[in-house]
């Protein structure tokens, strides 16, 4: 009996110490991981980064996109810039999608778009 309850202990505490390293990996991680796929039909970025760099990303895209509403912490749903371009964004601390449709938006949108996706990568390899 004595073996089995010191076996359980055991089994508690390793079981406990990995997700406390998981969590620990997982909050602190500096992982970035930017994915672009540009199709023939569409323009699409995923993009993971440490939870610590949220707040930046959220002001980064509002200022260069001059809407107000992605200073939220979620954001999720198309939106129109200044120009009549169309992006649809998904937002939340740690991860974003932008997907831009090409049949909907011209030459110089897409442009637009590409080159704030460049400066995004800067920004979010950047030390803060």
């Amino acid at each position: 009996m004595k073996k089995f309850l010191l076996v359980l202990i055991i089994c508690i505490l390793v079981i406990g110490g990995f997700f406390a390293f998981a969590l620990y990996k997982f909050h602190y991680t500096n992982n970035i991981a930017i994915t672009v796929n540009d199709s023939r039909d569409d323009y699409r970025v995923y993009a993971t980064y440490p939870l610590r760099k949220a707040a930046n990303m959220q002001h980064f895209l509002a200022t260069k996109m001059h809407k107000r509403e992605l200073h939220e912490k979620r954001v999720e749903g198309y939106i129109q810039l200044n120009d009549h371009s169309e992006i649809y964004i998904s937002s939340i601390p740690g991860k974003l999608l932008l997907k831009m449709d090409k049949h909907e938006n011209d030459q110089y949108s897409k442009k637009r778009i590409k080159k704030i996706v460049e400066e995004l990568k800067l920004e979010l390899t950047r030390e803060n």
